[in-house]
């Protein structure tokens, strides 16, 4: 169980996006050709529904778990008096399949079911990027009620006694586990990616490289990370622009990093226990991890709105595996709620 919350603690850590900047501190070295901009999100006024899809791989030495779910999302900005606000809601679930086991397949039911009519209120600067979750409180509070709850189901059914020591370390990782900053460092990932082209600002063929640092849910140092990306002309739709985006944190420096934060969470007496096992362990969250995300957008610079987008999170830190690939597809029309199928009347 420890193993299993280290692990998602490593993920969650790592799921904080780069901030975007157009002034980059690194390029290749030759001239960038004049810059193309488009139309800033909440110009266009409307919602925009999209069909989504979710593909998570979850995965230790080549054996794991893989669940698939596909549903509508509608994104709408607006700019008023508290700035500028994107709101995401899930309009409908449309299946899921996995092959988890039926305790987890239960909690992310009950997750659905809790959060089916919960709108994510994501803030924008004014340039269109991502810089927050307004309501991450209630979101928080929420989802760690429901998480707790879970867990005391689940260890009334395992009879096994647990060492106090494993007891207190338990404790410190669920805290963590649900706490403000990591749990809006994973909602955050989609909108942060689906924010990143606003206004454009790129110019055509080129391949941009920058470097950038991304926030630290644990606390402790920022990671430093690399980014490319490159704007180009749509080969399959002419008028829209097809951007390629890829950033990933920096293996020699990022992983000491990381492997910190975990020291400091598990706490010094405890690591000094594990002895040389887990001193082993800390030595390869140093030396062993892949983290970063690759991204492509379809995007109609006339509108500035993300036609297409596919998300692809890949996570690994030694033996362990962490792929998650998301995809959105804007819709020509609007999702419609079925209206329910009337109640038949009572026959006699």
């Amino acid at each position: 169980m420890l193993k299993r919350f280290i692990f998602g603690l490593l993920i969650a850590a790592t799921s904080a996006q780069a901030a975007l900047g157009k002034d980059f501190s690194k390029t290749t070295s030759a001239a960038p050709p004049e810059p193309v901009h488009w139309p800033l999100l909440w110009t266009h006024g409307e919602p925009l529904d999209y069909d989504d899809s979710t593909e998570h791989i979850l995965e230790t030495k080549g054996v794991g778990t893989r669940t698939h779910s596909r549903g509508i999302t509608r994104i709408w900005t607006s700019r008023g008096s508290e700035g500028v606000v994107q709101r995401w809601t899930s309009l409908a679930s449309l299946g899921r399949e996995t092959n988890t086991s039926e305790a987890e397949q239960a909690f992310m039911q009950e997750m659905e079911r809790e959060f089916r009519d919960t709108t994510l209120e994501v803030r924008l600067t004014e340039e269109g990027t991502f810089s927050g979750i307004a309501n991450i409180q209630v979101i928080q509070s929420r989802y760690q009620e429901i998480f707790n709850a879970w867990l005391e189901r689940e260890g009334k059914k395992n009879k096994a006694p647990v060492a106090m020591e494993d007891e207190k370390i338990r404790q410190r990782l669920l805290a963590a586990y649900t706490s403000v900053p990591v749990l809006e460092a994973q909602l955050s990932n989609l909108p942060s990616a689906y924010n990143f082209p606003s206004g454009g600002g790129l110019g055509l063929d080129f391949e941009y490289e920058y470097e950038d640092q991304g926030a630290n849910p644990l606390g402790g140092e920022p990671f430093p990370m690399t980014g490319r990306m490159t704007l180009s002309p749509d080969e399959l739709h002419p008028g829209w622009l097809m951007l390629e985006w890829t950033i990933g944190i920096d293996r020699e420096k990022g992983g000491p990093i990381l492997a910190e934060a975990v020291r400091k969470l598990l706490g010094e007496e405890f690591t000094a226990k594990g002895g040389k096992e887990k001193a082993e362990a800390l030595q390869e969250l140093s030396s062993d991890l892949d983290i970063g995300s690759s991204t492509r957008f379809r995007i109609d610079p006339k509108t500035g709105v993300v036609q297409w987008m596919q998300f692809v999170q890949r996570r690994r830190v030694g033996d362990r595996n962490d792929l998650r690939t998301s995809t959105l597809s804007l819709r020509a029309e609007p999702y419609v709620k079925p209206e329910a199928a009337p109640i038949p009347a009572p026959q006699g």
